[in-house]
């Protein structure tokens, strides 16, 4: 979903028990990684066992309702409801209830923008601060890399990911797209050269649609209700509220109705639909974009271009990315809000596909419904004979480790460096991934020759490209990744793992200790100084990652603004690291034979673990970190 969406299956956490909640958050994007992966049971052969195993899943999993079509070639569209508009009502959905589609929505965008290019009203060559002077942005490599019109269509601007309080805005009354984008113009900042990296922006879509809006002379919702959804007969297609003559299924999350907000960069991801319509929309890419556009243009969507990899099917395009389900390479788009997840993938060589909407967030189940579906439209697909090429002794020597330096939100860089690491092996035969974080994510494919690297499925995943910042890198899929040493690859989950250790061991011998105090067994001064500040570093980490847990587990609400939750992440960030400096401190003063061997050494290694955490989170902008902004 959302593929490798970070740590939000796009906006998707999972809560859990507090002492598991960091490692929870580590996890995540290791986990989204290898979630393609995973198989589904005995995949259904007709549409009756494919329906029946839909509605045994829906029931199992407790959700309100899932809506799902299916198009093959030379066969009428499947399209099928089940569940009900509220959770534990009756009224059922119908295949014109409408959902909110959330990320598909940027298909619209693109959908509009590539009419534009080919009636030669936009010109994706052109540079940003010349057609859009109004849109205020920063970038560092303007005169040797200008930002051009086709990095917003590509999200290769090198832009950091909104931030939660843009995320959280309700945006009633709907302001102008030039408001909008004003509202918090941090992430309007270049990280590296535009055109050489992707990194997934909710922003450069509103972009995008901001050029729309100046090209046509008219709100981009009515454009696209004009030159899309009318034409394609998308008649419950909607940006905002529910139309009157549109029925709408209620979002739920965690057990609760989930209201519907307006976004502030509404065409990203404000859009709804019903799966009457998706089947429609999947039907124009699959049919190669009649009657909108012709077969180029979609060719075009489906082929990133503007990294430094040059052309590449395994990247992201304009708002088009690239899925594999069992090695079969999907394109499309998915998307989910609180409240909602949806996806809409096709083959585009065979012209099959599937759209699906949910109204629940439940990652688990929502994959499993898109793999049943995947494995069925392709299971009269023939294997292709990959022909493999001799692999070049330059790509043998790139063996190694690699971490990843695209990620899509900076401010949570800290967690995705130690879980994005992965080990490349190269030979004769061809290569081996396999990820460090995460040992059950493992892939072989094929150099297939011109630098490019496939699958078994013949699909191509892997190329290598020469990075102005980074110099030589590695692109799989949308990911970029920089060669680094087996130590800077396991180093830091080592560390992290040995701190976490001690942190436990310190949390546990805190009530025996002060047991013992209270029975008179420990009376030294510097015994108790010891003691005192080992413990009190180590409540106060506790208390981060529990924050930082709780946080994550609806960002939104607790990070989004200023609140209790996001202002105690911010002291306790604070307070973790004058406490660890000042324990350490207490730690060199009484270093002398009045303390036991064992205490000092003990208070001596956990310390200086956790010293070395608290430096890796000031590094990476944790330590004091307001999350609203």
């Amino acid at each position: 979903m959302d593929q490798y969406r970070m740590l939000i299956y796009k906006r998707k956490y999972i809560m859990l028990k507090p002492i598991r909640l960091l490692a929870m958050a580590m996890a995540v994007s290791g986990w989204l990684f290898c979630l393609p992966a995973l198989a589904s049971e005995s995949p259904p052969v007709t549409l009756d066992s494919l329906d029946k195993s839909m509605a045994e899943l829906v029931k199992k999993e407790n959700l309100p309702s899932l809506s799902y079509a299916i198009v093959q070639p030379d066969k009428p569209a499947h399209i099928k409801t089940i569940g009900s508009l509220q959770k534990g009502q009756e009224t059922p959905v119908t295949a014109d209830t409408a959902y909110r589609i959330a990320s598909i929505s940027k298909m619209f965008v693109g959908i509009a923008a590539m009419q534009l290019i080919e009636e030669g009203r936009i010109d994706p060559d052109s540079n940003v601060a010349e057609v859009l002077p109004e849109f205020e942005f920063e970038n560092p490599w303007e005169a040797t890399h200008p930002l051009k019109v086709k990095h917003l269509l590509e999200s290769t601007t090198g832009f950091d990911e909104m931030s939660l309080a843009e995320f959280v805005y309700d945006n009633q009354p709907v302001m102008p797209l030039t408001e909008a984008l004003r509202f918090q113009p941090d992430s309007h900042i270049s990280r590296w050269a535009p055109g050489t990296r992707h990194s997934y922006s909710n922003t450069a879509a509103a972009v995008t649609a901001l050029l729309i809006e100046k090209v046509t002379e008219q709100p981009f919702t009515d454009y696209v209700q004009t030159e899309i959804f009318t034409p394609l007969g998308m008649n419950h297609t909607f940006y905002g509220t529910a139309l009157e003559s549109v029925t709408m299924a209620e979002g739920h999350s965690g057990g609760n109705i989930v209201e519907h907000d307006h976004l502030l960069m509404y065409p990203a991801g404000g859009a709804s639909s019903s799966i009457s319509d998706m089947q429609r929309l999947l039907t124009f890419f699959t049919e190669r974009g009649k009657p909108l556009l012709n077969a180029e243009s979609i060719k075009r969507m489906e082929q990133s271009q503007t990294t430094n990899a040059g052309k590449f099917d395994a990247g992201y395009g304009v708002y088009n990315f690239s899925r594999y389900y069992d090695g079969w390479g999907y394109r499309g788009h998915d998307g989910s809000l609180p409240g909602w997840t949806s996806e809409l993938s096709y083959l585009p060589d065979n012209g099959t596909g599937f759209a699906l909407l949910l109204n629940d967030e439940n990652p688990r189940a929502f994959y499993k419904a898109a793999r049943l579906l995947a494995d069925f439209i392709a299971q009269e697909n023939t294997v292709p004979t990959v022909k493999a090429e001799p692999v070049p002794q330059r790509w043998q020597e790139l063996s190694g480790y690699y971490r990843l330096i695209n990620p899509r939100i900076e401010k949570q860089y800290f967690i995705e460096r130690i879980a994005s690491p992965v080990l490349i092996d190269i030979n004769d035969e061809g290569a081996h991934l396999s990820m460090v974080a995460n040992p059950g994510w493992q892939r072989d494919i094929v150099y297939v020759g011109n630098d490019i690297w496939s699958n078994d499925k013949g699909e191509i995943v892997m190329t290598s490209a020469t990075d102005p910042v980074a110099g030589d890198v590695i692109h799989y899929g949308d990911r970029v990744f920089v060669t680094t040493s087996a130590f800077g690859a396991i180093a830091d989950k080592v560390i992290f793992l040995a701190w976490f250790l001690t942190l436990v061991i310190t949390v546990v011998y805190t009530p025996v200790w002060l047991i013992n105090k209270a029975r008179g067994k420990i009376v030294g001064a510097h015994s108790l100084q010891l003691r005192k500040w080992m413990s009190l570093s180590a409540l106060i980490a506790v208390a981060f990652l529990v924050l930082i847990g709780v946080g994550l587990s609806n960002p939104f609400d607790n990070l989004g603004g200023p609140g209790p939750i996001s202002v105690a992440l911010f002291i306790a960030s604070i307070l973790l690291a004058i406490v660890t400096l000042w324990a350490c401190w207490k730690r060199i003063k009484y270093r002398g034979p009045s303390t036991s061997r064992w205490l000092r050494g003990f208070v001596a290694v956990y310390l200086a673990l956790q010293l070395v955490v608290v430096i890796y989170l000031a590094y990476f902008g944790v330590i004091g970190l307001v999350s609203w902004t």
